[in-house]
């Protein structure tokens, strides 16, 4: 199997490309896209300019081979130094049988989303074996992150070892306590388990550090999730857990929630935190290096770093 590479380092002020793989981008949320597009020229960046006849096209849910197609575009065009996705949904698992993996690989450029879009990215870091980051797109994140400058932009350029905020800046939770190390995976925890579980574009790391949050399941539908997760084996390679903002979970709820996730792993001594540090709102919202090996320990100041030497390797 191919080694997992890092994306291409990103000269200051790079031009960021937008790409529309799920849900129609609807009227009454252009004004929105555009304040993205506003905050990403204020951090020193060059957006591509979106003209009225794209949001036209983006009103509607476009065939999958449309949206192949302005993705690919995209990502083959040299103007373009990052990829990021304009809104999520319920649709990018669509694409996911067309997508040219070795393409991907090829051009080498970040490539950010979150939600919906956490299912294009971790298939992607599956067969393309290249890094992806779970962030901002355009319409929410974008304003709803205290990290500001893109943070892959950062990770290109600075050596950090931080990947959660500080236990001051968030709330941080052990669940149960614990120290290992393994590959980031995760998303939104309905579509991550609808778009991947039981396929092909699972990702097939032996170490997983696997990080799920939601805006819609409740704590019946989340057990049922998880509990389809372990019936395919997956759970059995889950060596630590991030729990992040659950928001149809109440607190009383939450506290059965968490027992039940000491037992959902028959006992295993992993670690398990949850926090309110990432999630569908407005939270602290870092970004997470999806294919990248970290370690996980909830007895340490820095609870998530990273294992791998990644800003000394980037290309």
């Amino acid at each position: 199997m191919q080694k997992i590479i890092y994306p291409k380092r990103i000269n200051e002020g790079g031009t960021v490309g937008f790409f529309a793989p799920s849900d129609p981008v609807l009227p009454r949320r252009i004004e929105y896209v555009n304040k993205g597009i506003d905050l990403l020229k204020s951090w020193g960046f060059f957006p591509e300019t979106i003209e009225d006849e794209v949001f036209n096209k983006w009103e509607t849910l476009r065939t999958t081979q449309e949206r192949i197609t302005e993705f690919n575009s995209k990502l083959q065009n040299p103007k373009l130094d990052i990829l990021i996705a304009v809104w999520g949904g319920k649709n990018s698992n669509d694409l996911l049988e067309k997508l040219d993996y070795g393409l991907i690989r090829k051009n080498n450029k970040p490539i950010i989303g979150t939600s919906d879009i956490a299912v294009l990215l971790n298939a992607i870091t599956e067969h393309s074996r290249i890094v992806t980051f779970h962030g901002p797109n355009v319409l929410g994140k974008l304003n709803q992150t205290k990290e500001t400058g893109l943070p892959f932009n950062n990770l290109s350029y600075s050596k950090i070892t931080q990947l959660l905020p500080k236990k001051d800046e968030c709330r941080i939770h052990t669940i149960q306590p614990g120290k290992s190390v393994g590959t980031l995976v995760g998303g939104s925890l309905g579509t991550f388990t609808l778009g991947l579980s039981g396929t092909k574009n699972m990702p097939s790391f032996e170490k997983i550090i696997f990080f799920f949050e939601s805006a819609s399941l409740d704590y019946y539908k989340t057990r049922q999730h998880l509990q389809h997760l372990k019936m395919t084996g997956f759970a059995k390679k889950v060596v630590g857990v991030i729990v992040g903002a659950m928001t149809k979970i109440d607190k009383q709820e939450f506290e059965v929630f968490e027992k039940f996730l000491i037992d959902y792993f028959e006992n295993k001594k992993i670690p398990i935190l949850s926090t309110n540090a990432f999630g569908h709102g407005f939270y602290y919202n870092p970004t997470f290096p999806i294919g990248l090996r970290v370690t996980l320990n909830t007895e340490s100041d820095n609870m998530l770093q990273p294992e791998d030497e990644l800003y000394e390797s980037i290309r």
